[in-house]
């Protein structure tokens, strides 16, 4: 593939003409040769890796604005999503072809050199997310006591997103949010049919495997970001 340079291309134009393709990408004008001919091999390997891309791109489309912010200074001729794809494609898939999973623990949905929110515990109270961390874990360089906190929730069953910009200082080392109302109502169904269930095993569709939180701080300026770090509800810190 390759990159002109200034001339045929200044007007963006996309598509193709014979074998060859037009296309951009950031800005950015690309010429390709078409391939002679398709080869769809469908050996267990290229599936595991169609599967892979599959869900890590399904992953950062439903999260695009969440790693807009998160990812939000990416090096020239990078993308906010190319930057998220790059530092998540590793960890992320967890398991065997066709058996693959997202791990939401290890899902990055920030990066940066602040330093990320420590020993954090979450706990929601009724209609309440009480979340506390570590006030004073800022390091001269590397963060400050007026960093704030960002926080991200989001539950799988019912495909609901809710994010916090700005909610609180490093230096608080808490916050009391108000739940929204999907979170109370999916978590209640979920309980309600955990009851129910005979079986002496534990579903594994519990509130701390569907339900998923990310904190991560940001400077005051916006322009320093820490990496994100994961949560699972109602857990309290090791001592």
């Amino acid at each position: 593939m390759a990159k002109p340079k200034k001339g045929i291309l200044d007007n963006n134009i996309s598509g193709s003409i014979g074998n060859v393709v037009f296309s951009s990408r950031n800005g950015v004008p690309y010429i390709r040769a078409k391939p002679a001919q398709y080869r769809d091999a469908k050996s267990p390997a290229q599936l595991q890796s169609r599967m892979r891309l599959s869900l890590i791109s399904g992953l950062l489309k439903r999260f695009k604005a969440v790693i807009s912010m998160g990812f939000r200074n990416p090096p020239p001729g990078k993308s906010s999503r190319d930057v998220a794809f790059k530092t998540n494609s590793l960890e992320v898939i967890v398991g065997e072809y066709p058996d693959l999973k997202i791990n939401y623990s290890a899902f990055k949905i920030s990066a940066g050199s602040l330093h990320p929110p420590l020993e954090v515990s979450a706990v929601n109270v009724a209609d309440k997310l009480e979340v506390a961390w570590s006030p004073d874990r800022a390091v001269q360089g590397a963060g400050s006591s007026s960093d704030r906190l960002m926080l991200i929730l989001y539950d799988q069953l019912s495909d609901s997103l809710f994010s916090e910009q700005f909610i609180a200082k490093r230096s608080e080392g808490h916050v009391s949010l108000l739940l929204p109302e999907w979170f109370t109502k999916t978590n209640h169904d979920s309980a309600s049919a955990t009851d129910s269930d005979d079986s002496s095993s534990s579903s594994p569709e519990t509130n701390k495997t569907h339900t998923h939180l990310w904190l991560y701080f940001i400077s005051p300026d916006g322009q320093q970001l820490s990496d994100s770090t994961y949560v699972a509800l109602g857990v309290q810190p090791d001592e």
